[in-house]
């Protein structure tokens, strides 16, 4: 038993001296989420540390839960429980890292769903629904930020902490569990013995937040909720929903009528809106399984899903893109004025590219850092500006490539002082300079070794050097 012990002991310490915490990404009551690395492979890695010393009973129920499902449950559209080791008074849980989440895909409107996109992770998350209710297990907080995404493409479940299982008759559990807005109607009705249904329940809210791109029932408090719901769907009776009156926390609600989600839904097609609509039954007893979802004709009429590797993606900004960021917003703001704006527009007029509205945005950090680096030897982003001309006025006015290759103008790089410096010392009117830059589409900083460089030598007047070609 000594031996067995010290074995253990010796395997729980090799586990904690092969991860290493990088930086805090997620915090709740219990736990808190690290991005971390394997030292051994260079893997990274999710680390849920939960703070098993603020329990007056030792471990939390819902970490002895969620453990116990992740390593019963094994599917690829559920996140994988890697390693479990103790340190100190914490308990912590070795999870496969994914990059983003469903709710940050639909929050980024830089992202255009397709049907195909929608179908493909309704698709992922029901099999691994259907996998979890096969095992009889219930996972009670289904929603977009528990749905991750990897860079793969692949959709995985996570967060088990609120795990249950479920099938016995007569057992009684608590009502108080899913996030509001994807909490089904019998339990905010006070419902202690329920099943699947409340998980299809919130599956249905999801697959409606993917089609309008906004949450489906946002209420602001429980009986707000149920307000909510009922005007979107109709108020049930007991004929559309037989029991509902004898549920614990049952009260009357103004009778709405029900609403057609044609109405709403105005793009979804038929077999995708009878599909939302068996999700979102009132009688649990009658709304669609996560098995039977996944035979229904949506799965398997067009469009097809979208394939893994062409489904939206979503990159997380680190802390240190937030920053900067920030910094290039408010030089953005400082430097780029209504009048400068206007002083462009008026050169670009003056050199014959009427029609056109400049619009002033800063690059992307890193592309700006790269720039930076490259050309000037400094890893400050603050100097850089990115001009981008949209045409606003006259459609069509775009002046035609001059090859094949010159198609996609792209993004303007010019630090303002140095364009400015360089028209002073070589005595040239920055007018003459400005819109040449513009419709070349390309810029070289001073200080740019460019002996090499074909795309510099195509746009740089020979006789001045000038960084940014000739005058029209």
């Amino acid at each position: 038993m000594t031996s067995l012990r010290t074995h253990a002991e010796q395997h729980n310490t090799d586990l904690y001296r092969d991860y290493k915490k990088d930086r805090k990404v997620g915090e709740g009551a219990y736990a808190v989420v690290y991005l971390g690395t394997q030292l051994s492979t260079k893997k990274t890695v999710a680390i849920k540390k939960i703070k098993i010393g603020q329990f007056k009973d030792g471990l939390d129920m819902s970490a002895i839960r969620e453990v116990k499902t992740l390593q019963e449950l094994r599917h690829p559209n559920l996140i994988e429980l890697m390693e479990v080791y103790f340190h100190k008074t914490n308990l912590n849980l070795v999870l496969e890292y994914l990059e983003s989440d469903l709710e940050m895909i639909i929050k980024d409107k830089s992202i255009l769903f397709m049907p195909g996109d929608v179908k493909h992770w309704m698709l992922m998350t029901l099999r691994g629904l259907d996998h979890c209710h096969r095992n009889w297990i219930l996972h009670r907080d289904m929603k977009p930020n528990n749905l991750l995404l990897g860079r793969d493409g692949q959709l995985k479940i996570a967060d088990f902490g609120l795990a249950r299982d479920f099938g016995d008759r007569g057992r009684q559990l608590t009502a108080q569990v899913v996030t509001r807005w994807y909490r089904a109607p019998e339990l905010l009705f006070g419902a202690k013995e329920y099943g699947y249904g409340i998980d299809i329940w919130a599956v249905g809210c999801i697959f409606a937040e993917l089609l309008l791109r906004n949450p489906y029932l946002p209420g602001n408090a429980d009986m707000d909720q149920l307000d909510t719901i009922f005007r979107a769907l109709g108020t049930p009776t007991e004929s559309d929903w037989p029991g509902v009156q004898s549920l614990p926390n049952y009260m009357q609600f103004k009778q709405y009528p029900k609403t057609p989600l044609k109405l709403l839904f105005t793009a979804a097609g038929a077999d995708t809106l009878e599909l939302l609509e068996s999700m979102l039954i009132y009688d649990p007893n009658r709304r669609i399984s996560a098995r039977e979802a996944l035979l229904h004709p949506y799965f398997f009429n067009k469009p097809r899903p979208t394939p893994l590797e062409n489904l939206p993606k979503h990159v997380r900004e680190t802390p240190e893109d937030v920053k900067q960021k920030r910094k290039a917003e408010a030089f953005v703001h400082k430097i780029c004025r209504p009048e400068v704006k206007a002083q462009i527009e008026m050169m670009l007029t003056a050199a014959g590219y009427k029609g056109w509205d400049v619009g002033v945005s800063f690059s992307g950090d890193r592309t700006v850092k790269r720039l930076n680096n490259q050309y000037r030897g400094k890893n400050k982003s603050t100097d850089i500006l990115s001009f981008r001309f949209a045409e606003a006025i006259k459609p069509g006015k775009l002046p035609e490539p001059r090859s094949e290759d010159d198609k996609n103008l792209g993004d303007l790089f010019v630090s303002m002082r140095y364009v400015e410096k360089w028209c002073q010392e070589h005595n040239v009117a920055i007018e003459d300079r400005l819109p040449v830059l513009y419709a070349h589409g390309i810029c070289h900083l001073l200080g740019y070794d460019h002996q090499n460089d074909k795309d510099y030598a195509q746009v740089t007047n020979p006789s001045t050097n000038a960084p940014f070609g000739e005058p029209t």
